[in-house]
């Protein structure tokens, strides 16, 4: 059985100044933010979960959410391409971590947009939630890589712009 493998980076030291659009923003305790992210890195390690650590970004306070920048299937890394404009230069490094640990790589390109954290994989089939940060041109080209592997789907979400 293979190794499962998960991509972890560390919270930036501008944690603080990320993006918040959904909810109100509140302050941000940094020691706390990281002694949770390395929980979550021990939870996943405990778990049989190899981590690939991508390098901390300071100057991309959302990087932490490295599940945005990347997706992957089988042994090929989709780097997204966030609809966040500020979220875009997280990618260069997750990329080359992704390139060092031995996948493939994709990319999903403009005008085609999405973040990772819209997409739900299971089984034979890949959500990706639209309104928020992805949209239909970035589920088309997702699907398009993943042609033949999987069932690729865009979900609508309330309360949200298309």
């Amino acid at each position: 059985m293979e190794t499962k493998k998960a991509f972890v980076r560390k919270p930036a030291t501008t944690l603080a100044d990320g993006i918040v659009t959904h909810i109100e923003k509140e302050p941000v305790d940094l020691e706390l933010a990281r002694t949770q992210w390395a929980n979550y890195v021990k939870a996943l390690q405990d778990h049989g979960w190899a981590t690939i650590e991508v390098p901390v970004a300071d100057d991309c306070p959302d990087s932490v959410f490295v599940e945005d920048t990347i997706v992957v299937y089988g042994d090929l890394a989709v780097m997204m391409n966030p609809g966040a404009d500020s979220r875009k230069p997280e990618i260069t490094a997750a990329e080359e971590s992704a390139r060092e640990a031995g996948y493939r790589i994709a990319h999903i390109q403009d005008p085609g947009t999405m973040d990772g954290g819209d997409v739900l994989k299971f089984g034979g089939t890949v959500w990706v939630g639209m309104g928020g940060r992805s949209n239909q041109e970035g589920v088309d080209q997702l699907a398009e890589l993943l042609e033949g592997c999987v069932t690729c789907l865009s979900v609508r979400l309330r309360g949200l712009p298309s």
